[in-house]
């Protein structure tokens, strides 16, 4: 979590996965209500991403995502971890936001995929293909900012 918003919501989650090891992204993923993600797959095989259910709609089963030929139904406080080089699609056919934290780890690989694979993702991060889906990532921090302070909590930065 390299964003203020996330770490002034979540200092001690933040704090945490400043130490995970592997650990390449943790940005929350909003879902709004009515949003469909057409199918599509990761442009890297390196990484494996884990969900993590944090506000998920009282009608659970309305949103959704299928990976390959499996349809996955976030809860909260569950996790969901798959390989998004698998062909993906993603719906929230309710009327409530979805946020997840989505966490993206190093795949574990033998020599010389061990070696290769930094230098990959390197390149990988300075190309269109990762860097619009960034921009989009952060871009949702004025969301996140809304729905917090909607529910009530402070986004403010403070020093401890």
């Amino acid at each position: 979590m390299d964003n203020e918003v996330a770490q002034a919501l979540c200092p001690r989650t933040t704090a945490l996965l400043s130490e995970a090891p592997g650990l390449q992204t943790a940005p929350f993923s909003m879902l709004a209500p009515g949003a469909h993600i057409p199918r599509h797959r990761g442009v890297y095989k390196g990484l494996i991403n884990h969900h993590l259910g944090l506000v998920v709609p009282k009608e659970a089963e309305r949103c959704r995502m299928q990976v390959a030929k499996e349809c996955i139904v976030w809860r909260e406080g569950d996790s969901v971890v798959f390989d998004d080089t698998n062909r993906h699609e993603v719906w929230n056919d309710t009327d409530e936001e979805r946020i997840v934290l989505l966490l993206q780890f190093e795949r574990p690989f033998r020599s010389p995929g061990r070696e290769l694979s930094p230098l990959l993702l390197w390149g990988l991060k300075r190309t269109p293909d990762l860097r619009v889906p960034r921009r989009n990532v952060f871009a949702s921090d004025r969301r996140l900012r809304a729905v917090a302070e909607a529910a009530g909590l402070s986004t403010e930065t403070r020093e401890p």
